[in-house]
């Protein structure tokens, strides 16, 4: 009886239960951001391959319109599902013991792509630029033209490890307001600030004309934006009616952005054809980026 009795006593058995309790707890994988994660690289790779086999008056007016036209929603959309993708996967686990563990994961991704960015920046200029050039691009005195998104991929991963603690203690008001914030911070320094006289702290931060790159503050608040929806798709994805009002809301984002848009173009044909030749991409003008997402 001592014995019967201790066991019923000893807390064991619950205490492994419980690694399986929270593994059934666990998020699993959105189907929708997966499906917009490949939508993104799969336009990005047609809108590149197009570009790096044609010159813009070699294609055809149909493959410019609306074929080209099209490929504009990748950036966007790109940096927009990174945003998304950190709310759900990561940010739930900030603060919690498996934090030091994703943040250090988080990091080391940040590196290794940062690696290949260099490596394709090689690849990319070694058979039309001399080693000098190439050197130069790899100090970040240049910048090359078809990997860009991997260098602000990159870089982001270094800051944003440091950057979701301090987000999710932010109210959710300001949270809903930064991207404007700091779209408006971002025009500000671009119009205002000389950044030390160094182009490419400039470049990097706001983009500059004259180096093709995605600056961490131009395109910094897509990826706000990200965090916000994608912290509304973790609240939402329960029955229907919560999906309905996810859904509905991203729709709703999205008819505004189209309405604004067609609100301040003046002429709708032509700026559709500036924007399928990437006029207004780098650094961003407001139209591309109201079209694009």
């Amino acid at each position: 009886m001592p014995a019967s009795t201790s066991v019923l006593a000893f807390p064991a058995p619950a205490e492994k239960k419980k690694p399986i309790a929270l593994a059934a707890r666990r998020p699993q994988r959105i189907d929708a951001i997966d499906f917009a994660r490949g939508l993104a690289v799969t336009l990005m790779i047609l809108s590149h391959g197009v570009k790096g086999l044609l010159g813009f008056d070699q294609i055809p007016s149909w493959g410019l319109v609306p074929i080209h036209l099209l490929t504009k929603f990748s950036s966007t959309l790109f940096v927009l599902v990174f945003g998304i993708s950190l709310a759900v996967v990561h940010l739930p686990h900030v603060g919690t013991a498996a934090w030091p563990r994703r943040r250090k994961k988080l990091l080391i991704r940040g590196i290794t792509i940062f690696f290949w960015y260099k490596a394709l920046t090689v690849v990319e200029m070694f058979h039309l630029y001399s080693r000098e050039d190439i050197l130069a691009t790899l100090l970040y005195r240049a910048f090359p033209v078809f990997v860009e998104i991997l260098g602000f991929y990159a870089i982001a991963l270094l800051w944003v490890p440091f950057f979701l603690p301090l987000w999710k203690k932010v109210p959710d008001g300001l949270r809903l307001a930064s991207p404007l914030l700091i779209a408006a911070l971002a025009v500000l320094l671009s119009q205002e600030f000389h950044f030390w006289g160094s182009e490419t702290l400039r470049a990097l931060l706001v983009e500059h004309e004259e180096h093709y790159t995605w600056g961490q503050l131009t395109r910094g608040p897509v990826l706000l934006l990200g965090l916000v929806l994608g912290e509304l798709v973790l609240r939402l994805q329960g029955g229907w009616r919560e999906r309905a009002i996810l859904s509905g809301t991203f729709l709703l984002c999205s008819a505004l952005l189209a309405a604004v848009f067609l609100w301040n173009v003046v002429d709708l044909s032509p700026e559709l054809v500036a924007i399928a030749k990437n006029d207004g991409k780098h650094p961003p003008e407001i139209n591309f980026m109201l079209f694009s997402g």
